[in-house]
C-alpha cells in the first residue's frame, strides 16, 4: 500500500453547549498536494482536514473536532510526478488512487476523532457497534 502513514498536525476541540446531539457529520478534504523528503527520499504529502460537527436536535451546532494531517504517500518516482503534475494543473487526483488515500485517513481520522470525543464527553463521531437482546450469541459447548 503506497499510503505509509498519516501524521496528524492540528487537532482542535471544541464544545459549545452540553445539549442532546441530534445529529454528526464527518468529512475528509484534501486541502494540498506536495513533495516532501523525508532522509533524502522524496515522498507524496496529501495535506487534510478531517471535521466532525455535532448538531442540536433543532440542528444547532454545538460542537466539532477538527484534525488537520497529511497522508505520507510514496510509489515510483514517475508515479508520485503526475500525482503532483495533475495537482498542480486541475487541483485532482486519479479516483483510484484518490479513493485509497481517503480511505487511510478516514480509518485513522475516525480513531483520533472517538478519542478525542471521549477526552470531552462528546458521544463517539461514529457509530460503534451494538448487539440487541434478540442478536446475544449462544454460548459453546
Amino acid at each position: 500500500m503506497p499510503v505509509i502513514s498519516v501524521v496528524f498536525d492540528d487537532i482542535e476541540i471544541h464544545k459549545e453547549k452540553f445539549e442532546a446531539i441530534g445529529k454528526v457529520e464527518n468529512n475528509v478534504k484534501i486541502k494540498d498536494v506536495r513533495e516532501e523528503k523525508i532522509n533524502d527520499e522524496k515522498y507524496v504529502s496529501f495535506v487534510f482536514e478531517f471535521t466532525t460537527f455535532y448538531y442540536s436536535q433543532s440542528s444547532e451546532k454545538i460542537a466539532s473536532i477538527i484534525l488537520g494531517g497529511r497522508a505520507v504517500y510514496k510509489d515510483k518516482e514517475k508515479v508520485m510526478k503526475n500525482i503532483l503534475k495533475e495537482w498542480e494543473k486541475n487541483k485532482k487526483i486519479e479516483k483510484d488512487r484518490m479513493t485509497e488515500v481517503t480511505n487511510v485517513i478516514l480509518m485513522r481520522s475516525q480513531v483520533e476523532a472517538i478519542v478525542a470525543a471521549k477526552e470531552v464527553n462528546l458521544p463517539s463521531p461514529v457509530p460503534l457497534p451494538r448487539i440487541t437482546p434478540n442478536e446475544v450469541p449462544k454460548e459453546i459447548g
